[in-house]
């Protein structure tokens, strides 16, 4: 998890990829194409992890084909895509790869924002979007995530041809650390105790957190750490950090403002190492 993942293709594919930092830090090659494409239709936005068996999505391959896979199978981390979105990259899965031309698909059975990527879902995807799928053509740079900074920039080009030739290209590339960040809270809730208004929620964990025997998951965390921020009408009207699952925020905001203005309350785990995880925004009407 929070690995940079590094993936290349080409037509034909000459030897491997030879990928080096600008910096004279590491270099890696990538020796096998990755199955890449783009979208050939915009792509709306979907619930997070459930199983949409009635949208369609047709893309255009670069290289590779495409195949089908039983749900269980797909959920197991078969056929995952990487999306490029204006945000940044969504993960997905689909069950249904069917080819409709050449290098031409149309893809359903979508579970969407997998691995804590629902943030970076576009409202809807453009057409065109490059994707890539992560199968075992991926390779992840063994540097620590923690020696890698912000912004990576590298040269890239096929191994063996010297830098000057014209296959070689240079960019720069922005790592995230998705896979590192606390997920978003869920299960957020609205009640009143002895007439105090409380906002109560229900942490998830990238550790452990699929077993249903635990009688709790594993924290993944030094801490156990929230932050809340209270909005109306765009505008921040309460910010505060807490060690607990529930909160009681000030009667006089939901009194005053939930007359007018929706409140929306936006709740995110704080790792002692990444920062403040992505948001979970509750619309208190």
């Amino acid at each position: 998890a929070g690995q940079a993942l590094l993936a290349a293709t080409a037509t034909p594919w000459l030897q491997a990829v030879l990928v080096l930092d600008d910096n004279d830090r590491w270099q890696h090659s990538i020796v096998r194409p990755a199955v890449m494409g783009r979208t050939l239709e915009t792509f709306a936005p979907a619930p997070i992890g459930r199983y949409d068996k009635h949208t369609t999505l047709e893309v255009e391959l670069y290289y590779g084909t495409l195949h089908n896979y039983p749900l269980l199978q797909i959920l197991a981390g078969r056929n995952l895509l990487a999306m490029k979105t204006s945000k940044g990259w969504e993960v997905l899965h689909f069950t249904s790869a069917e080819l409709i031309g050449e290098n031409h698909y149309r893809l359903s059975g979508f579970v969407r924002g997998i691995k804590g990527t629902q943030a970076y879902m576009d409202e809807p995807l453009a057409t065109h979007a490059a994707f890539v799928l992560l199968d075992e053509a991926v390779s992840a740079l063994e540097n620590p995530h923690e020696t890698l900074p912000h912004n990576i920039c590298v040269s890239y080009g096929v191994s063996g041809l010297p830098q000057d030739s014209y296959v070689w290209q240079s960019g720069c590339f922005t790592h995230r650390r998705v896979g590192l960040r606390p997920l978003s809270p869920v299960h957020v809730k609205h009640i009143k105790i002895a007439g105090k208004h409380y906002i109560s929620w229900i942490r998830r964990s990238r550790i452990q957190g699929d077993d249903f025997d635990a009688v709790e998951i594993p924290l993944g965390e030094t801490r156990e750490h929230y932050r809340l921020r209270i909005m109306a009408g765009g505008r921040e009207l309460y910010r505060v950090e807490t060690d607990t699952t529930q909160y009681h925020y000030p009667d006089t905001l939901y009194n005053v403002h939930t007359r007018h203005t929706p409140l929306q309350i936006h709740i995110a785990q704080i790792s002692a190492t990444q920062g403040a995880g992505q948001e979970v925004i509750f619309t208190l009407n």
